[in-house]
């Protein structure tokens, strides 16, 4: 079956690369939380920000040849996206009222809870 979810990351200039989890989505929100934290002081450089978020959330998909993706659109998974505008430095859980700012999301993520 899978686990599938997205990452949505948006730039200023209106561009978005999504990166798919197919066997791990449930984890996305933690593994964006750490990226976050780990990233702090990037928050205002969008291709370091986004280099750190990717490849902290495909660190365990490194050797591996399923299991995730990049693209330009969104796929499979779109029930479960988050949204990280770069730019703003905001993650909102796409098709919900929840938002958060880079500061307060490592400490709320938890309480995101994933539509079906």
């Amino acid at each position: 079956m899978g686990d599938r979810a997205n990452i949505c990351l948006r730039f200023e200039d209106g561009n978005e690369i999504y990166l798919y989890s197919h066997g791990s989505g449930s984890l996305l929100p933690e593994k964006l939380a750490e990226a976050l934290a780990f990233g702090v002081n990037r928050w205002d450089d969008e291709q370091y920000l986004a280099r750190i978020i990717t490849s902290r959330v495909f660190a365990d998909l490194v050797d591996a040849a399923t299991g995730g993706g990049l693209s330009p659109y969104l796929g499979d998974g779109a029930g479960r996206v988050l949204d990280v505008d770069l730019p703003n430095q905001k993650v909102t859980v796409r098709g919900s009222d929840r938002s958060f700012s880079f500061r307060d999301y490592p400490g709320q993520h938890k309480l995101i809870e994933w539509s079906d």
